[in-house]
């Protein structure tokens, strides 16, 4: 999953495993750092011996394929670097509660979600860094969180938790419903 728009890219490597788990397996949390560099300390670490065949889908903030009157998307930065980005759902509350479901116990009594313990950003942002601020002292929190050094990793892992455990509904409108004969 990747946050891949501004100067503060983020990435997270996930993968479930054969009992359904959620295994966050790397954070990469960029500062002050273009696209391209930051990409291509992504791509190293994946090209590294102990990642060989393993194979990579990459999602991303939809956002990271909008650009500027003639200049290239951070989308484009990354295909030049042999990264195919696809879509994440944009919408905040379906990508908060897609991640959300995983923080439980599945029904073998396992945790649903694994972190790896050198993911210290994830980490630190699920134990409150990652928060919604007050408006004023009114007791009212915003809708959605503060964007701080915590909101970038968390944002890189909502996108692929849409791809893997968002259904979206279904149109109705659509449906072609075959007539029945009645006899």
């Amino acid at each position: 999953g990747w946050d891949n728009t501004g100067l503060s890219p983020a990435c997270v490597i996930t993968q479930l495993s054969p009992t359904g788990q959620w295994l966050i397996l790397k954070e990469f949390v960029g500062d002050d750092i273009g696209i391209m560099d930051f990409t291509e300390m992504v791509v190293s670490w994946c090209n590294q011996a102990l990642h060989q065949g393993v194979y990579f889908k990459d999602y991303c903030d939809p956002a990271g394929k909008n650009r500027g009157p003639n200049m290239k998307s951070p989308a484009d930065y990354m295909k030049q670097l042999g990264i195919m980005v696809a879509d994440g759902v944009q919408d905040f509350k379906i990508r908060r509660e897609m991640v959300a479901k995983r923080l439980v116990y599945n029904p073998n009594g396992e945790p649903s979600i694994l972190i790896d313990p050198s993911c210290t950003t994830l980490i630190d942002g699920f134990e409150g860094g990652y928060a919604y601020g007050e408006i004023g002292s009114s007791g009212v929190y915003k809708t959605e969180p503060t964007k701080n050094r915590y909101s970038h990793v968390h944002d890189a892992l909502q996108y692929p938790a849409t791809k893997l455990f968002w259904t979206p509904p279904v149109d109705q409108t659509r449906l072609k419903i075959p007539s029945i004969g009645i006899v």
